[in-house]
């Protein structure tokens, strides 16, 4: 019993947190996502403008995918190597004394240093793991779409 509701409260707390990070950034102009990607120093500027527009979007889906238990672990699993990307930025621009000041995490919604980003993308990384390791299915969609 403890372990659905855990399942259960990780699939929804770290889908909402997606969709609310992709959500802050689909809801600026997406020139300002452009201008954080960019202060990484560390993408090359023909990929810049993809970037910005297909990352909101791919966290905004997936998350609401969490939420929703559809295709879970596939979502958690994608979701799980962008999160991993996010930590190697975020670490990288600290190793490069880079001062990003807000991270973009949350696009301007909510401000995080650089090391608070750290601290909340590892923690996402390990939610998103358990969330692909554990095949049990509590109110999923996806149980619900594939009975007879």
């Amino acid at each position: 019993m403890m372990t659905r509701a855990l399942l259960l409260i990780t699939r929804f707390v770290t889908g909402s947190l997606f969709v609310i990070a992709g959500w802050s950034k689909l809801s600026r102009p997406v020139q300002e996502f452009q201008y954080v990607i960019e202060s990484y120093q560390i993408f090359p500027n023909f990929v810049i403008p993809v970037m910005a527009h297909v990352v909101p979007w791919v966290e905004f889906i997936l998350g609401a995918f969490l939420i929703l238990g559809y295709l879970r672990r596939l979502s958690a699993g994608i979701l799980s190597v962008l999160c991993a990307g996010f930590i190697g930025l975020l670490t990288s621009a600290v190793v490069r004394g880079i001062d990003l000041g807000n991270c973009g995490c949350f696009g301007e919604s909510i401000h995080l240093t650089p090391l608070q980003a750290l601290g909340v993308d590892t923690c996402l990384l390990i939610a998103l793991l358990y969330l692909v390791m554990n095949k049990k299915r509590v109110l999923d969609l996806d149980e619900w779409l594939t009975q007879p």
